[in-house]
């Protein structure tokens, strides 16, 4: 937990939630086959974008995913 902190901080992404799947459970039903492996999940379930491997963009698409979801609400 302290070396993703550590990450999302060094990377200005701190704002975004991280979780810690001790057990693979939710690795094993996102079928995740890199890390990070990052999942957008909007307000009604739904997987809105899947994203592997760190870019220096990740950022910057994740924002626009996410203003893209909190706009059409």
């Amino acid at each position: 937990a302290e070396t993703m902190t550590e990450f999302l901080t060094d990377r200005e992404l701190s704002y975004l939630s991280a979780a810690f799947d001790e057990d693979l459970d939710v690795s094993g039903a996102f079928e995740v086959k890199g890390l990070p492996h990052t999942v957008v999940i909007d307000q009604n379930g739904s997987i809105r974008d899947i994203s592997i491997g760190f870019s220096p963009f990740l950022g910057v698409d994740l924002n626009k995913e996410l203003n893209n979801i909190i706009g059409n609400q």
